[in-house]
């Protein structure tokens, strides 16, 4: 959508920070439609997009709530269509290859940090009994969908894994997340804000990382 307002003198800066994996970083600067109303062309029709900030912000990150409205001239809804797969395609290209890491924000996951870049899990120090053990469950859980409905069992699988801090245990997630297409979303069971019906809210089609389980019950104790 930013390609097709290319004429608008009403702009905002984009800064992204990349963090590459020998631990530098870059910085890269994008222009943006600013908030308000802008006019374009897509596909031989006329449309506007306004660009609306809230004053309420959400809770925690501090960002300010925002809402794009589109509206178009004319009656076929399917250059809308396309204008939402072709911005839904090039988001998508933009994290190919890349596992994004979310964080819980009240009822719903947050973005935390960079999208980062996948890592093969046979890079990760471990014997390749126990990488290969763990990738081949993964993978037959995945499958197996079907089993656990008819059975009525209930769909999940949990893996513990323990050992001294730096011993591989994040990296570990990170590269199984990436070998089957799935993004992370971390909690922290400590907080006071946990009910049942939010758990089960979130811990929904996705892979939780739960840190310092045993550290969060000895400090309870």
């Amino acid at each position: 959508m930013a390609r097709n307002v290319k004429h608008t003198q009403h702009l905002s800066v984009s800064t992204d920070l990349v963090k590459h994996d020998n631990g530098t970083v870059t910085t890269s600067f994008g222009f943006l439609p600013s908030t308000g109303r802008h006019y374009f062309r897509y596909k031989r029709t006329f449309m506007s997009c306004e660009r609306v900030r809230e004053t309420n912000t959400l809770a925690r990150s501090g960002q300010l709530w925002e809402s794009i409205v589109i509206t178009m001239l004319g009656y076929n809804k399917h250059k809308l269509l396309d204008l939402m797969e072709e911005a839904k395609f090039e988001a998508i290209q933009s994290i190919e290859g890349r596992t994004i890491v979310y964080s819980a924000m009240g009822h719903e996951w947050r973005q935390f940090g960079n999208p980062l870049r996948q890592r093969p899990v046979s890079s990760i120090y471990l014997p390749s009994q126990v990488r290969s053990r763990v990738l081949n469950d993964i993978e037959e859980f995945l499958s197996s969908q079907d089993w656990y409905v008819d059975h009525g069992v209930p769909y999940r699988r949990g893996y513990l894994f323990y050992g001294e801090p730096g011993s591989g245990k994040t990296s570990f997630i990170h590269a199984l997340a990436g070998a089957i297409g799935y993004n992370i979303c971390v909690v922290n069971l400590s907080e006071k804000t946990w009910t049942d019906d939010r758990l089960q809210y979130l811990f929904a089609n996705c892979l939780i990382a739960v840190y310092c389980y045993w550290r969060m019950w000895t400090q309870r104790l």
